[in-house]
């Protein structure tokens, strides 16, 4: 039951005592001499408790009337009830505190007798209800046997509400409340006896509903918070305050009136409950209400920068002790209020954004160009603004206030991501601590902080992809003494980052070792201008899964380049279509520029592998073009006799006899070279703007859009003989697009006989296909790898390749049940690990230790 429940019901049980006697006592007799004898006790009541005239009044009494009393109660409970009884007491209750209560009124300008006569009104109250308890009591255990002690606690209860009543919550004056104010208030200058007064007052209080306080608040509590909140109202003719010195002097104004406010209520001995709202309420009214103000950002802004100079830091040049203490001060006074606190750390925030920015630092630097240099000058600055506001500021002010800290956390990442070279240079100072060790100018304390800003870094990848470059550079560049230690120690430094794994140990010995190639072809090549770039690109065909082992040679950047930008713009335009690249059937158009003259180039993917590879050559042997492109020594030989038979390749032939030496042999011992001196005038059948090598190398090619889908095993072979001739060039139509085929090469025509058992002939056609086509399985592994990214085991692998490649490039004259049984007969788990094998040596896939398979792109 609530407060106001209690009292409400306390309200009705009166009502309902009062509505019994008007009904059935008011006009009893015995009811009356009962009356008449209660009302004797109130005015045997004395004055002063606590001694013995009170006892012996009382035993006076009962020895006078002791059997009147006895045969009343006992007449009134057999014919009324007890009920009667307790109607009889409480009316009596009722009219004599509504008797004394009147005279408060004529005392309301002599507050202290006014509290004076409250306290004796109660005591004789209190009196009077004792005697009737005590003459009443005997009669009632005697008689009623039945929920008496209950009913007499009631009932005391009921007693005590009519008292407060008709003294003190019907009062619409409020003159107890006032006269404890009145003395309260002038209580500094009085004796001690009006101290006293107020607390037996605001003792009778809490007496009078020891259970539920809600008098105590109800009378003085919740008033006297109105009456501080009235007078401690904000005066808004007050100026704002306009600096660090107004905002101090004003906070200990008002911690000094809330201090002195709190130790002069003390010795009155309000409750605690109390005394606690009583220091909220002076805290909000004088300090949380004005938040704005005492917390502005220019105030904050004076107190921690120097502002004659350019907003520096605080340090011990430009600031005194006292700016700290002044900040010290501001957050003990508003660490109360969340809401100033928030405004701090705003505060924080921004100003420390704005330090953050002035960092000296060339916007235009690049990646390439940090040194040890750039990077310990920016970590001086960002390291110097860390230790002063995480350290000075944040743990000795703010005692690492868990929202300031958060701010300033968040200033620091908010500029340490706004760019890219930020984290960079962070990542470089770490970096030249871990590889050189006579450098001991960074302490293990400065390098955890490194290391926490680092942590807020939110492209760590790009982080950790610039410290892997450098490394490699330094390594080329023959500035790490020790390569192989420097990267252990920086693949250490990225796992402590939390970098994704892909940035191993392993990659990054990878890269090293693929840095030292380039460093050798660096040392061995002088710098020169590009003479081959290719312009644009044409594929007549496009089928990744259909390239076979022969068809492994590398493109060049400047290829893929232009096949992502065609492929976007054919997807874009060709929603639903999808198209993959085929190596073998694709052409590009070449701006070449050879000694004076400019040339355009129609040649085919190889030859333009093979013609880029001098724009980082000057000459270059055949042994080298194998490595370096992957083309098969036949390929190669076929592009390079072309260029060779028109001069755009020439050659130093040392002669030690007059042997006559074939073209393939002097290609294949000699040095190859462009030969600056090419003239496509000597060349006949070609344009002056456009030489079309594929026509110089193959000659008028025959070509037959069958035998292609046959030979990229999109359809299935003929099962009756066929003889393909096709005179013309074919445009081919894929997915209902066309794309010109350019004359690439000849395919011969060839004939086959019929073979009656068309299911041998499929199952033959497959183990061929197997056997032969080990880069249609190494793509089909890719595939599989790119979308799964990891697999567990081998076995899974198998299962996955075999689906792949039963949905693309096999007859479909089978059901894939069956097409399944023949390709998993024919292709074995120990053929997979071969291929696998290889990925993995070429870098496409990575065996774990235990044993998963993980692709790296």
């Amino acid at each position: 039951m609530t407060n106001q429940q209690h009292h409400a019901t306390e309200r009705v049980r009166l009502t309902m005592l009062e509505h019994f006697y008007s009904q059935v006592c008011a006009n009893d007799d015995e009811c009356r001499q009962l009356e008449r004898i209660f009302f004797q006790a109130f005015d045997r009541s004395p004055m002063n408790m606590g001694n013995k005239d009170q006892d012996i009044m009382v035993d006076q009494l009962l020895m006078d009337q002791f059997e009147k009393i006895y045969l009343l109660i006992y007449s009134l409970s057999k014919r009324l009830g007890g009920f009667a009884i307790h109607c009889t007491w409480t009316r009596c209750c009722h009219i004599v505190a509504h008797f004394w209560s009147e005279r408060l009124a004529m005392l309301k300008d002599d507050h202290h007798n006014l509290l004076r006569y409250l306290l004796r009104c109660w005591q004789r109250f209190r009196g009077g209800i004792n005697m009737i308890h005590s003459l009443t009591v005997y009669a009632q255990i005697n008689i009623l046997h039945v929920r008496s002690s209950l009913e007499q606690h009631l009932i005391n209860d009921l007693c005590h509400a009519i008292f407060s009543i008709n003294f003190l919550t019907d009062s619409s004056d409020q003159l107890v409340f006032n006269a404890l104010v009145e003395i309260i208030e002038q209580s500094k200058h009085d004796s001690t006896e009006s101290i006293q007064l107020v607390r037996n007052v605001l003792d009778l209080l809490t007496y009078l509903d020891i259970r539920h306080h809600t008098l105590y608040y109800q009378v003085f509590g919740f008033p006297f918070l109105e009456r501080i909140q009235i007078l401690h109202q904000p005066n808004k003719s007050v100026e704002n305050l306009s600096n660090s010195h107004e905002m101090v002097a004003y906070l200990r104004d008002s911690e000094e009136i809330i201090d002195r406010s709190i130790d002069h209520f003390n010795q009155f001995h309000f409750t605690e409950p109390l005394m606690r709202m009583i220091g909220k309420l002076l805290y909000t009214q004088l300090i949380g209400i004005r938040r704005n103000e005492i917390c502005s950002f220019d105030i904050f802004k004076e107190i921690v920068c120097n502002t004659e100079t350019k907003c520096e830091p605080l340090n011990s040049s430009n600031t005194s002790l006292d700016r700290l203490e002044h900040l010290t001060y501001l957050y003990r006074m508003v660490s109360y209020d969340p809401e100033s606190i928030n405004l701090l750390a705003s505060n924080v925030e921004r100003l420390l954004t704005t330090h953050l920015q002035s960092i000296e630092l060339d916007q235009n630097v690049a990646l390439t160009q940090c040194d040890e240099q750039i990077a310990n000058h920016f970590f001086g600055q960002i390291w110097h603004l860390y230790q002063f506001w995480f350290y000075s500021i944040g743990m000795k002010v703010f005692q690492n206030d868990t929202v300031i800290h958060h701010s300033m956390e968040q200033a620091f990442s908010h500029h340490i991501n706004s760019n890219p070279i930020y984290g960079c240079l962070l990542a470089l100072v770490i970096h030249f601590q871990l590889v050189n060790e006579t450098n001991n100018n960074i302490s293990t304390t400065t390098s955890t902080d490194i290391t926490k800003l680092l942590m807020m870094i939110e492209d760590k990848k790009a982080v950790g992809e610039y410290i892997r470059f450098y490394l490699c550079d330094r390594i080329l560049r023959e500035l790490s003494p020790q390569p192989e230690r420097d990267i252990v120690k920086v693949g250490q430094l990225m796992d402590s980052l939390q970098i994704e794994s892909q940035f191993s140990v392993k990659l990054l010995i990878k890269d090293y070792n693929h840095g030292v190639e380039q460093l050798e072809d660096r040392k061995s090549v002088k710098v020169r201008q590009q003479e081959f770039h290719i312009r644009l690109l044409n594929c007549s065909f496009w089928n990744l899964d259909s390239e076979k082992s022969t068809q492994t040679y590398r493109l060049p950047k400047s290829f893929w380049t232009m096949y992502h930008t065609f492929r976007r713009r054919f997807i874009d335009s060709n929603t639903k279509k999808f198209i993959q690249l085929n190596r073998n059937y694709g052409s590009a158009i070449m701006d070449a520029n050879i000694g004076q003259t400019k040339y355009q180039f129609v040649l085919t993917l190889k030859q333009v592998i093979i013609l880029l590879i001098f724009n980082h050559h000057h000459s270059i042997r055949f042994e080298q073009l194998i490595n370096l492109t992957k083309l098969d020594r036949k390929s190669l030989l076929q592009c390079l006799r072309t260029f060779y038979r028109y001069n755009l390749l020439t050659i130093e032939i040392e002669k030690k006899n007059n042997t006559i030496i074939d073209d393939d042999q002097v290609l294949m011992e000699n040095e190859l070279m462009i030969n600056d001196r090419f003239d496509c005038n000597k060349i006949d059948g070609q344009h002056n703007d456009l030489i079309n090598w594929i026509q110089l190398q193959h000659g008028k090619p025959q070509f037959s859009l069958k035998q292609v889908m046959i030979r990229c095993g999109s359809i299935e072979p003929p099962i009756v003989t066929t003889t393909v001739q096709e005179t013309k060039q074919d445009e081919i139509i894929s997915n209902g697009t066309t794309c010109t085929t350019n004359e690439v090469t000849s395919i011969e025509n060839s004939e086959k006989k019929t073979n009656t058992n068309q299911t041998l002939k499929s199952n033959k056609y497959i183990e061929n296909n197997l056997r032969n086509g080990t880069a249609r399985i190494e793509a089909a592994v890719v595939r599989v790898m790119k979308r799964a990214t990891i697999v567990t085991e081998l076995k899974t692998l198998h299962q996955m390749t075999i689906d792949m490649l039963c949905r693309t490039s096999w007859p479909h004259s089978f059901t894939p049940r069956r097409t399944a049984k023949m390709i998993s007969e024919s292709f074995t788990i120990v053929d997979l690990k071969k291929v696998v094998d290889s990925l993995e040596k070429n870098g496409y896939l990575h065996i774990m230790p235990n044993g998963e398979i993980v692709y790296e792109p």
